[in-house]
């Protein structure tokens, strides 16, 4: 049975330590230290498809990574908190924590492969077309081990993501370890019937410096739920749908109201923009008078939200 023992590996790229992460860590006072800490983790998971546990043996995840690796439980600390800031830790479970860098680069293979892999090794000049079945017989088992590999790779994917995700790009992209708190999605408001967003994201539309205020962004909202009404379009994020078209749409609107409005006035004689004229708040046409200068500058947003909505 000894015999069929299997044995693991971690390769590394020829690139690693050129890698942007790795020279920022190696960066830091005690850098190497660090370094190393992160390759034994990595050594660490090689039995588990990358996967860390943390058992509760020690009061924390940290802690007990020190015991398992004779490093100091500070080191340890500062290692975990550098890799979570650069999403090259994952937390798969309560208890389970995943290198995405190290599943890529685990090989394994038995004691068995192993002999014959450096067995072919060592007959390279032998090549798979020529016609002596031995040579074919390498060959086909040459390919068999490759083909296990991939399948070892394969099965590493299934265990931790779903199909989609078994890429490099998703490892990298997986919910990284954070308290409760941040794991926390920031839920979204119902602004209206079709419009939700955050409560952030709301309260920097108010803050752009192209609406300046809330009954702005009302009416920007406005704009986008009637349009998402009518036509059943749909966004990912709606906050990025106000900053890409409904804000200059909104200030369209705003312009040609306010031009209705200037004509009104001057049929009528009444109106709100007539004491805003009276007042030299605005011209004739709606601009907006600069004291100190005397010059004119368009102020269409601003006035707007003085006057009523119809």
């Amino acid at each position: 049975m000894s015999g069929n023992k299997k044995i693991y590996w971690l390769k590394l790229k020829d690139d690693f330590f050129k890698q942007k992460e790795m020279k920022k860590l190696r960066k830091i006072a005690g850098g190497d230290a660090y370094t190393i800490i992160y390759l034994k983790m990595m050594l660490l998971s090689v039995k588990s498809e990358g996967k860390i546990y943390f058992e509760g043996l020690e009061d924390s995840f940290a802690e007990e990574l020190a015991l398992e690796l004779d490093e100091e439980a500070e080191n340890v600390s500062v290692v975990l908190k550098f890799l979570e800031k650069h999403k090259m830790i994952a937390q798969g479970g309560t208890d389970e924590y995943l290198l995405p860098e190290a599943v890529m680069a685990i090989g394994s293979e038995t004691k068995g492969a192993e002999r014959v892999r450096r067995f072919l090794e060592n007959k390279k000049a032998l090549h798979c077309n020529t016609g002596v079945t031995d040579v074919k017989r390498l060959c086909n088992t040459e390919i068999d081990i490759e083909k296990e590999k991939e399948k070892d790779t394969a099965r590493v994917c299934e265990a931790t993501f779903t199909d989609d995700q078994c890429t490099t790009s998703a490892l990298n992209t997986v919910k990284p370890m954070t308290s409760k708190a941040k794991k926390q999605v920031a839920k979204k408001i119902q602004y209206a019937e079709f419009v939700a967003m955050t409560n952030d994201e709301y309260q920097s539309l108010i803050a752009n410096e192209r609406l300046g205020s809330e009954e702005a962004v009302k009416g920007c909202i406005e704009i986008l739920d009637n349009y998402k009404g009518s036509s059943g379009k749909k966004y990912a994020s709606d906050y990025r749908a106000i900053l890409n078209w409904v804000i200059p749409r909104y200030e369209e609107e705003c312009s040609k109201q306010l031009a209705k409005d200037a004509k009104e006035t001057k049929a009528s004689g009444t109106g709100p923009l007539v004491q805003m004229i009276k007042d030299g708040v605005v011209d004739g046409y709606g601009k907006k008078i600069t004291e100190q200068t005397g010059s004119e500058e368009e102020s269409i947003v601003g006035i707007m939200s003085q006057i009523p909505r119809v």
